[in-house]
């Protein structure tokens, strides 16, 4: 009787036990689910944020590549109207200022957009 007693205490006492850990366990289960919906916000703001610097680096080329376009465009004309040597040559080397940051914007892009893991 006396060893059915202390069976019976160890068994309530790993039943506390085992209730504790289950308990313990659901309190993880959701604490990694909040720390999981907090990490997939922020990576989403963080996707948001290189998206837009993205299209941002992007359009800053299109304008740059557009003013070089024009200036072209413009220096042709006046060499046509009678510009100078010099004139040209100041001309051309905003001309070529123009596409030189247009190419460095463009590489600075392209070598700090990381590509999506998912392929979409």
């Amino acid at each position: 009787m006396l060893f059915m007693r202390s069976l019976r205490g160890l068994v309530d006492q790993l039943a506390a036990q085992v209730r504790q850990f289950a308990s313990l366990a659901a309190e993880i289960r959701s604490d990694l689910k909040t720390m999981s919906d907090a990490l997939d916000a922020k990576i989403a703001a963080l996707q948001a944020d290189v998206a837009a610097l993205t299209s941002v680096g992007q359009s800053a080329t299109a304008l740059l590549n557009g003013l070089s376009s024009q200036l072209s465009a413009a220096l042709s004309s006046a060499k046509a109207a009678g510009l100078t040597d010099t004139q040209a040559q100041d001309l051309d080397a905003l001309d070529q200022a123009l596409k030189g940051q247009a190419a460095s914007l463009s590489a600075a892009v392209a070598a700090n957009t990381v590509a999506d893991p998912a392929g979409e």
